[in-house]
């Protein structure tokens, strides 16, 4: 199973996706972050490496910028 995010972003500012697999579960970070364009921003979660495993049919997800 894959899920697409999609979200606006500003140009030069740093992206960390969270997600978690069960609303009560602490946050866990993408290890990479991802880099604003002053676009939208497109970002692919099928798993390794972008998260520790691939996800399940109900995953929660939030966007953090620094």
């Amino acid at each position: 199973m894959k899920f697409y995010l999609e979200f606006p972003s500003k140009e030069n500012v740093n992206y960390y996706i969270q997600y978690r697999d069960d609303v009560n579960a602490p946050w866990k970070t993408s290890p990479t972050p991802v880099r604003g364009t002053g676009k939208i921003v497109n970002w692919l979660d099928e798993g390794p490496p972008n998260t520790e495993s691939p996800p399940s049919e109900k995953r929660f997800y939030r966007v953090l910028a620094e």
